[in-house]
């Protein structure tokens, strides 16, 4: 069931359309109802629809969705893909008017920085102060930007742009932002390769278009047909990755690029209450540059947000831990209906060790466990071996083998924690290492004889153990 809103954003399908979804709007609901309405109200091809979002997991998600609303064999036409894979697709095709062959390769990240740390050398010599990882984001920016060479800084780092960008290209190589790069061109310089890719995709839709670049914005100004039939959706309030290369006035001066654009707002919020949407608008209208939106719930009820300063890191983990404390012990509030979200992966360790302390359940989506880093179970595991009747005191929920200690694997991990943890040889294990701390105090006390704490030699006669093994006696097994 589609809100009025929505409708009207699914229904009007013919020119420029700006969809502006705030958060929590449902815009990709949006998206797949807009695609399932042209293949069957409006009987467009499959075939005929591209629809072009960020991240892979985005457009699998949408691929999905899509998929169930659509027959299987109208789902697989469909051209759902990230631009990046759009752009390999179209250089598959084309890219042998640039003068690259077919089965040109995509380098990755470690790849590019190989390539630059030999020109680098092969520039300035050994002694060149540049960092390979500053000069490949200066290229990227440059790309993103259309500028070459010409606008690096200075002539050593114009040097480097070039002679990588010869490289490449004599390794048959592009890497990722030569995609858009070449694309971009391939579509600008022939005219007969940018018309027949806008025949084939007639309807185009772009997701989290704030987030979008001005190559990127070339790129699709180029694959838009005659008849303009281009849907955006996006939210400037969201625009966060200028830092990245995002351009702003993509999404605010979308009327210019394309006039006569339909404008649709979508404002009613599924996932938060009012009070928080109310703070959330009193706080972002005060940003200059965007296009008003007034974000609502149907929802009546909800908690206020509360603003609470702290003195530190540790008073903000304590309060925190205790606020989920009393929310599960008092009201009976599930463990996982609680969400603590961070900025750094540094402030997970106070919150760690609150949580810990009151024996709450957690887990760290999105990075590591300060607990779970191979040195802090290194060290964990010795004091645990030392002090084996405190390991709750020592770390609590720490329940790997104390035989950690025993020849760690180097190049990462301990095979041994692939196999079920040997109770017996980890007591012997233990006591092992103990004998090891306390033998040398042992041998200096000369009331005990010097092979105290060690096992008879063979033939000495008697049971096997320490000497003065029996009952009542005070012999060697009492310096363990």
């Amino acid at each position: 069931m589609l809100n009025p809103a929505q409708r009207e954003a699914v229904e009007t399908t013919e020119g420029p359309v700006l969809i502006l979804a705030g958060a929590g709007t449902g815009k990709t609901r949006v998206i797949t109802q807009r695609i399932a309405h042209l293949i069957k109200a409006r009987r467009v091809a499959p075939k005929n629809i591209l629809a072009v979002t960020f991240t892979n997991k985005a457009a699998n998600e949408m691929r999905e969705r899509t998929s169930q609303m659509l027959r299987g064999e109208d789902a697989d036409e469909l051209a759902i893909c990230t631009f990046h894979a759009l752009c390999v697709r179209m250089l598959r095709m084309g890219i042998e008017r640039l003068g690259y062959k077919r089965n040109f390769t995509i380098c990755d990240a470690g790849d590019q920085l190989g390539i630059l740390r030999k020109v680098i050398v092969r520039v300035g010599g050994t002694a060149a102060d540049i960092d390979p990882f500053v000069a490949g984001a200066m290229i990227g920016a440059r790309k993103n930007a259309g500028e070459g060479p010409e606008a690096m800084p200075d002539g050593l780092m114009q040097d480097v742009m070039r002679i990588y960008q010869q490289q490449l290209k004599a390794l048959n190589a592009v890497d990722f932002d030569d995609l858009l790069v070449l694309s971009e061109r391939l579509l600008a310089e022939f005219a007969d390769v940018r018309e027949g890719w806008q025949r084939r995709f007639r309807y185009i839709m772009v997701d989290e278009f704030q987030d979008t670049n001005s190559l990127q914005m070339r790129l699709l100004r180029l694959l838009v047909g005659p008849d303009k039939n281009v849907c955006v959706v996006g939210d400037d309030d969201q625009s966060i990755y200028g830092w990245r290369g995002a351009d702003i006035s993509n999404i605010l001066d979308f009327e210019r690029y394309f006039p006569g654009a339909a404008i649709v707002k979508l404002e009613e919020n599924y996932r938060s209450t009012n009070p928080i949407l109310s703070a959330a608008n009193h706080l972002i209208k005060r940003s200059p540059g965007r296009r008003e939106k007034q974000l609502w719930s149907a929802a009546k009820g909800g908690e206020k947000p509360r603003l609470i300063r702290m003195p530190g890191e540790q008073e903000e983990a304590d309060f925190i831990a205790d606020e989920i404390w009393e929310g599960n012990a008092q009201r009976n509030v599930p463990w996982d209906d609680y969400a603590v979200l961070f900025r750094m992966n540094s402030q997970s360790r106070s919150l760690e060790q609150a949580l810990r302390k009151r024996r709450i359940p957690y887990r760290v989506i999105g990075g590591k466990s300060f607990f779970d880093r191979r040195e802090v179970k290194d060290v964990l595991s010795y004091l645990t071996v030392l002090e084996p009747g405190r390991r709750h005191r020592i770390a609590p929920h720490h329940q790997q083998p104390a035989r950690r200690h025993r020849h760690p694997n180097r190049r990462g991990g301990d095979p041994a924690f692939d196999r079920p943890p040997d109770v017996g040889r980890q007591r012997a294990d233990r006591a092992r290492l103990r004998r090891r701390i306390v033998r040398p105090r042992a041998r200096r006390d000369r009331r005990l004889p010097r092979h105290a704490g060690r096992l008879p030699p063979p033939g000495a006669g008697g049971r096997r153990g320490l000497p003065g093994d029996r009952r009542g006696d005070a012999g060697g097994d009492q310096i363990l």
